[in-house]
């Protein structure tokens, strides 16, 4: 198989998974967003990558976000939300923050292939993105590609359509504009 013949194939992966994704899961996150005082979103490896994308994009959107474990993170509080995407939903660094969270009383999303994780059991919303990840004995199907990438790959496109979502305005040019006046300029 070439490379082009894949690529399509993965494609076709992505897809799927979105289709089988649960749009109410989806809905109540964005729920939780707009409802949120501010955003924090935090991830291990990979899932960092993707959820910190996300973080600028929802400042893009006039949303205060902000990514744990960066020096200029303020604390976070009561009426606020923190979104951990974590394939495994198990990840001991994100288990700790989610245990952080809880006892601080803000509210906590779960973006996982796993909806019975520790941090899922801890979360105010759950959002599943069902494929298998190489942490997981028995995941939530099978995938064409290695490791967690299926899932990384789908959580970055599902914060993209979240955020696209989120920007004020009707049309694309409208979004454009909101994201353009608070893209960063000292780069």
């Amino acid at each position: 198989m070439n490379i082009k013949e894949h690529w399509k194939e993965i494609l076709d992966e992505l897809e799927a998974i979105a289709e089988a994704t649960d749009a109410d899961e989806i809905d109540r996150l964005v729920s939780k967003i707009r409802e949120a005082d501010r955003v924090f979103s935090a991830g291990a490896g990979r899932a960092r990558l993707m959820i910190s994308g996300f973080a600028m994009r929802l400042m893009q959107a006039d949303i205060e976000s902000y990514l744990v474990g960066e020096v200029v993170t303020p604390s976070i509080r009561k009426g606020d939300l923190l979104i951990i995407a974590s394939g495994s939903g198990r990840t001991g660094s994100m288990l700790a923050i989610a245990g952080e969270c809880r006892k601080i009383g803000a509210d906590l999303a779960l973006i996982t292939t796993s909806k019975d994780s520790p941090i899922a059991a801890m979360s105010d919303c759950t959002v599943v993105i069902p494929t298998s990840t190489s942490k997981l004995e028995e995941g939530n199907g099978e995938t064409l590609q290695p490791g967690a990438d299926a899932f990384e790959q789908s959580l970055h496109l599902l914060l993209d359509a979240i955020a696209t979502c989120l920007l004020p305005g009707d049309t694309v040019s409208e979004k454009n504009l909101t994201l353009m006046r608070n893209h960063a300029n000292l780069e």
